[in-house]
């Protein structure tokens, strides 16, 4: 390889410019999907669901769909409530938690 600088960082056995490089500048980078959340453990367990880790109305988080047509969402942002019923994914509308009866009052 040549210089240190031409190396990917990180990663030695891999040169700067490389597709393998996962360091590469944003110019020649493919934009990736935003990051979503891991699937809370109770959402989406029935036999019958689906889950898809995906964007619905801007959030990311899980849509969930079963063969009854029921459908839902759990998003990652957890300050929004979560829905279940016959939700569309491309018109969910994020509406805030009860904060207040969510919060431990002591």
């Amino acid at each position: 390889m040549g210089q240190e600088g031409e190396r990917c960082p990180g990663h030695p056995n891999i040169h700067r410019k490389s597709k393998a490089c996962p360091a590469r500048s944003a110019a020649t980078a493919r934009p990736t999907a935003p990051e979503i959340c891991p699937k809370p453990p109770t959402w989406c367990i029935h036999a019958a669901g689906t889950n898809e880790p995906k964007l619905c109305g801007g959030y990311p988080g899980h849509f969930c769909h079963d063969i009854f047509g029921r459908s839902g969402f759990h998003p990652c942002d957890e300050t929004v409530r979560p829905l279940w019923g016959k939700v569309k994914c491309e018109t969910f509308e994020g509406q805030p938690k009860d904060l207040a009866a969510a919060a431990d009052v002591i």
